[in-house]
């Protein structure tokens, strides 16, 4: 029983010194501006805006960039009131986050 408590002290003392270890050789990364819009991005990915036509670029793509203002101007409203609830929940949702704010 001795022997199974002193393996198991020091596989928690092994874990220990790998966390301080772990923790020493930390160093500092500076990433450019660039760096940290893009990586935010990919965290978060591309929100719903509470503009309607920016939600519409959004879901068509940046690849066909210069074809999706005609291809805006071309669509019905009924087409476009999908990306017109997105920005209307949008707004909503902005102003409830700012009320929590202002009362906490």
């Amino acid at each position: 029983m001795e022997l199974k408590r002193l393996s198991i002290w020091n596989k928690i003392t092994k874990a220990i010194a790998c966390l301080v270890n772990a923790m020493k050789r930390k160093t500092r990364v500076t990433a450019s501006p660039s760096t940290l819009r893009r990586e935010y991005q990919r965290q978060t990915g591309y929100a719903a805006s509470s503009n309607p036509i920016f939600n519409f670029y959004y879901g068509v793509g940046r690849k066909v960039c210069a074809s999706r203002g005609d291809l805006w101007k071309t669509m019905s409203d009924d087409e476009k009131e999908s990306y017109r609830t997105m920005a209307k929940e949008e707004k909503r949702l902005k102003r409830l986050r700012r009320n929590v704010c202002v009362k906490a």
